[in-house]
C-alpha cells in the first residue's frame, strides 16, 4: 500500500504483483482512493475523518478477502507495506508541523491496523516527508521501469504537479542521488523545485500577456511576453542546476504537460516547436473565441491554457537547456497499460542515497 500524499489530494493505493528478480512483475491496483484537499491544508484535529475517508470499510473488506482467497489465517501477514509518503505541499511547512503530522498518521495506522485485526508481522510502516530529490527519482524509476524494465535505453522524467516541479535523468558525472533497482545501481540527478501548477497560476495569472484578451479590461495575451515573466518567475523563485539533463536524449513528460499536449493536439506529435507555435496561435485568441473553440473545456482551466504553455517552455528549454535538436520528449499518462505514478516507482526501489554535493 502506497500513500502519494500530494499537495492538492491525498491517493491511497493497494497494489498487487509478482516480484521476480528483485522486480515487480503484473502490477494490478486492487484499490485506488483519493481525498482532498492536500493533508497539509487538513487540521490536525479533523486528520481522523480525513483519512478514514481513504482507510475506509470497502479497502477493508479487499484486504480480508485476499486473506480469504490465499488461504491465510488472520494471524498470517498479507501486507508487505504501507508507505504513507507526503511531497511538495507537506514541504512547505515548518519541520515542527511535518513531524507533529506525520507522528500522528503513523499512529492513526497502526491503530486502524489493530483495529481492522489486519496482521503486521513483519509490515514496513514508513510514514514521512520525501525529499524532493526523492520524490523525482521515484519518478524516474517509474517510468523506465514501465518502458522497458531497464532492458534499454534510459529515459529521463520531467513533471509539473500542483506544487512542485520535478525532473530526473541518468547522469553518471555529478549525480546527486543513488538509487538501486533490481540489484542494480544507478546514479542520477533529482531535483524538485517548488514551482507547481499552483505557484504558475499564482504568479503569472495576474499578469495580463498571459491572459486572453477580453478575459480582463487589459489583457493582453502575448505568448513571448508571458514566456519571458515565467523564466523572470523561475530564476527569482529558485537557482536551476541540471547541467547534464541535454545529454539524455529522451524524456517523458507527466502531469501537467500530459494536460497541455492534450489541449493542444499533441499527444502524438510532441516538440518544443509545435508546443509554441500552438500557444501563441492560442494565446493570440480573445476569451470569447477561445470559449467557442473549446467548448468542452472547464472556464475555470481555459484561461490557465496560455501561461501553462509558456511556462513549460521557460522551464524545459530555457531552464533546463533541452531542445528539440538533441531530444524527444513524450508526454505520457500510462505506459504499456499502466498509469505512470511516481508510487510504481516506490515498488520497483530497492534502495535510495541522497549524495553529498
Amino acid at each position: 500500500m502506497v500513500l502519494d500524499a500530494g499537495s492538492t489530494k491525498t491517493k491511497l493505493y493497494l497494489y498487487e504483483y509478482r516480484y521476480v528478480d528483485s522486480l515487480p512483475y503484473e502490477i494490478i491496483t486492487e484499490t485506488e482512493n483519493k481525498v482532498e484537499p492536500g493533508v497539509a491544508d487538513v487540521d490536525n484535529i479533523d486528520l481522523d475523518s480525513y483519512l478514514r475517508t481513504i482507510f475506509n470499510d470497502n479497502l477493508v473488506l479487499t484486504i480480508a478477502q485476499f486473506t480469504i482467497t490465499e488461504g491465510k489465517t488472520i494471524d498470517d501477514p498479507l501486507l508487505s507495506g504501507i508507505q504513507f509518503y507526503s511531497t511538495a505541499g507537506i514541504r512547505a511547512l515548518p519541520e515542527s508541523e511535518q513531524a507533529t503530522k506525520n507522528a500522528y498518521i503513523d499512529a492513526w495506522i497502526k491503530n486502524w491496523l489493530t483495529t481492522n485485526s489486519i496482521a503486521f508481522n513483519g509490515l514496513t510502516l514508513d510514514v514521512r516527508t520525501l525529499p524532493g530529490e526523492e520524490e523525482a527519482s521515484y519518478g524516474w524509476v517509474a517510468v523506465n521501469y514501465l518502458e522497458n524494465a531497464f532492458q534499454g535505453t534510459l529515459f529521463g522524467s520531467a513533471e509539473i504537479g500542483g506544487a512542485s516541479t520535478q525532473i530526473a535523468y541518468q547522469d553518471d558525472a555529478i549525480p546527486n542521488v543513488s538509487i538501486n533497482v533490481a540489484n542494480t545501481q544507478y546514479s542520477i540527478t533529482g531535483y524538485s523545485y517548488p514551482l507547481g501548477q499552483n505557484v504558475i497560476i499564482d504568479d503569472l495569472y495576474p499578469l495580463d500577456a498571459c491572459n486572453l484578451k477580453g478575459y480582463t479590461d487589459t489583457a493582453t495575451g502575448d505568448y513571448a511576453e508571458c514566456r519571458i515573466a515565467a523564466k523572470t518567475m523561475i530564476d527569482a523563485t529558485v537557482t536551476v542546476n541540471t547541467p547534464n539533463a541535454m545529454d539524455v536524449a529522451y524524456y517523458d513528460l507527466l502531469s501537467n504537460y500530459v494536460n497541455s499536449a492534450e489541449f493542444f493536439g499533441l499527444e502524438d506529435d510532441y516538440s518544443l516547436t509545435a508546443l509554441q507555435s500552438a500557444a501563441e496561435t492560442f494565446c493570440e485568441l480573445t476569451w470569447t473565441q477561445a470559449q467557442a473553440d473549446s467548448p468542452d473545456v472547464s472556464t475555470h482551466y481555459l484561461p490557465y491554457y496560455c501561461m501553462g504553455a509558456a511556462y513549460q517552455a521557460a522551464l524545459l528549454e530555457d531552464s533546463y537547456y533541452l531542445s528539440d535538436a538533441y531530444q524527444t520528449f513524450d508526454p505520457v499518462d500510462s505506459i504499456n497499460g499502466t498509469d505512470v505514478d511516481w508510487t510504481i516507482g516506490v515498488l520497483a526501489t530497492q534502495s535510495f542515497t541522497l549524495l553529498s554535493e
